[in-house]
């Protein structure tokens, strides 16, 4: 792997916080988690699931909440986590997925490495700045890491970049690190995604999923503007 592909990948598995964080801000990825499961784990990585590595931990999520449309199941001890998780998974974010592969309706806690339907995100624990983690994680579980680590830089940045619009609506070019400044590519994705309709690019994002997934966009893949 090159040092230009690893910087790319820290980028994106670093994780796409857009408007949420600073740039640069980097936490542990997700990405080998399946787009759509969202994989919560507990008591520092561990549910007391039965012995059995095959049985699904998620039957000991029996703590829910339901609103807004999205139903979130967590392990009891989790339970004050609930209403913060609603407030990481808006609607406005899951309007920005409807349509493509990483909607989500239904989340379940299970323990780490566990998947399933519905299904992830990764919580360790509760210490402060826990949802940014969670969100960040999400993001990170939406592509293929294995891909974007061999990817070019600049499709791993356009990747990160609709990554930034899925979280808060915006994208930044300059925000990304590895770059002296945003190139022509990236300031064409950043232009069509701060100025089209929500719903223009989550049509556009629905129709280019798998380019977004694997790292695999070029800057004429986004509409002039």
């Amino acid at each position: 792997m090159g040092d230009r592909g690893l910087v790319a990948c820290l980028a994106l598995l670093g994780a796409v916080r857009g408007v949420l964080r600073p740039a640069g801000a980097m936490v542990p990825a997700a990405a080998a988690a399946a787009a759509g499961v969202l994989l919560l784990t507990a008591f520092e990585g561990k549910l007391h699931a039965p012995s059995d590595d095959t049985a699904d931990s998620a039957s000991l999520a029996t703590a829910c909440r339901e609103a807004g449309g999205l139903s979130i199941c967590v392990h009891p001890a989790y339970r004050t986590a609930l209403a913060g998780l609603h407030d990481v998974f808006t609607e406005e974010l899951r309007g920005r997925l409807d349509g493509t592969p990483g909607a989500v309706d239904r989340l379940v806690q299970r323990e780490q490495g566990h998947t399933g339907t519905p299904a992830s995100i990764h919580l360790t624990s509760l210490r402060a700045g826990w949802q940014h983690e969670v969100e960040s994680d999400f993001l990170a579980s939406l592509v293929d890491g294995t891909l974007c680590v061999r990817g070019d830089m600049e499709s791993g940045a356009l990747t990160d970049l609709t990554a930034q619009w899925i979280a808060g609506g915006r994208a930044e070019a300059a925000s990304l690190p590895g770059f002296s400044e945003p190139t022509d590519a990236m300031n064409r994705a950043e232009r069509f995604l701060n100025s089209a309709p929500p719903r223009e690019v989550n049509r556009w994002l629905a129709g280019h999923w798998e380019l977004f997934r694997t790292c695999a966009l070029i800057g004429s893949d986004f509409p002039a503007r």
